[in-house]
């Protein structure tokens, strides 16, 4: 009746054709959502149920589906084609774990599952694509590549392979006694399971640890666990507004923590890196906060001459140096810089004789181009 009032015969028969067509494009719309979806289970004990039962792994793909752009790529390029789920699905369940932005598009036990699962998992961003057993242990992972879904594939069997190889050393163990078990084992564990997986293998640690007290899969636990430990800590203090007390009683705890972690553990790849950022950056707080600059880059400095560090960590230590002035020299505004130009190109060159191939010297290069054919401004 209150329809028929506000509109004419006429009128009312388009706005039901345009209804019919917009719930038409909405059922469609849901239909093709769940056909892209349909393969994928979001329940992990279903998932390792149904991998159990059919002899197959589980592929679980640490995603934010909307708003991660690489998750989003990833799912076009790969997981929505015809033929990744024809030939994966012959040897792998598939499991999506999403972080949204929306909450709404996941049941509060969806919810807590996953944060559950990022907790036992540690995915290393977004997307990471865990590959497990029917267990729940996970053996490699991956991530998004451009190519679609033939490289996809095949880097997806060239990992099974590897985890077939694991699988086979380990059988071939077992007739084994001693340290010659304990030495194919942690050969085993170190030559082809990522190293952050090594808990989940408990059994094998236990057995390696029990005959080989000194291993380096024991270090490696062990590492992880002190390194999550002092990354909590400094992410606590990261989130403070700090006085200059704080700073101080911070740089007094945290410094002698960090080197410490370093010196035992010597710890490669990002995982260097991300500690000596937290290291100069506890070196060098305090000195910023008295305005004290030239003993901030003094602190800097102490870093490579204090620890052993291959070329490569001391350039990207050179390389935080070089931002720091940098950074002085902009907050003095009109001033006279700090740091001269001279200086700044100075370390520059060093980063690159350090090791010209490295990635932190190509980027330097580029810097050191624009800062010698570009001309200092005047300063007052």
């Amino acid at each position: 009746m209150m329809v028929a009032i506000f509109f004419s015969g006429k009128a009312l028969k388009c706005l039901k054709t345009v209804c019919m067509r917009l719930l038409s494009a909405l059922f469609l719309s849901l239909v093709l959502c769940q056909a892209s979806s349909e393969h994928w289970l979001i329940d992990f004990e279903q998932a390792k149920q149904e991998a159990k039962e059919q002899g197959k792994f589980i592929l679980a793909d640490f995603t934010g589906t909307d708003w991660c752009h690489f998750c989003i790529l990833l799912n076009k390029e790969v997981f929505s084609k015809e033929e990744f789920v024809k030939e994966a699905s012959k040897k792998f369940i598939f499991l999506e774990v999403d972080f949204p932005k929306d909450k709404s598009k996941l049941s509060a036990e969806t919810q807590a599952q996953n944060a559950q699962l990022k907790q036992l998992y540690k995915p290393q961003g977004y997307p990471t694509v865990i590959l497990m057993n029917a267990e729940g242990r996970p053996f490699n992972m991956t991530g998004y590549n451009e190519g679609g879904v033939p490289p996809f594939l095949e880097d997806l069997n060239s990992r099974l392979a590897i985890y077939e190889s694991f699988q086979a050393e380990i059988k071939a163990s077992e007739n084994l006694e001693g340290k010659e078990k304990a030495d194919a084992i942690e050969s085993a564990l170190i030559e082809y399971i990522p190293s952050q997986y090594f808990t989940h293998y408990p059994e094998l640690v236990a057995t390696l640890t029990e005959l080989k007290p000194q291993n380096r899969i024991a270090l490696e636990a062990e590492m992880l666990e002190e390194e999550e430990k002092l990354i909590s800590t400094l992410r606590k203090l990261y989130k403070e507004e700090p006085t200059l007390e704080q700073v101080t009683a911070n740089r007094q705890l945290l410094v002698p923590q960090i080197e410490g972690f370093i010196k035992k553990y010597n710890p490669q790849g990002r995982k260097m890196i991300d500690m000596l950022r937290h290291l100069v950056r506890q070196k060098v707080t305090l000195f910023l906060f008295q305005e004290k600059y030239q003993e901030a880059i003094t602190a800097a400095d102490s870093v490579i001459e204090e620890l052993e560090l291959s070329p490569y960590s001391q350039q990207f230590v050179l390389h935080m140096k070089t931002n720091l002035m940098e950074e002085i020299n902009r907050n003095n505004g009109a001033q006279v810089p700090t740091f001269t130009r001279e200086k700044v190109i100075a370390i520059h060159e060093e980063i690159i004789a350090l090791d010209p191939e490295s990635d932190i010297a190509e980027y330097t290069k580029g810097v050191l181009a624009r800062l010698t054919t570009t001309q200092p401004q005047e300063t007052k």
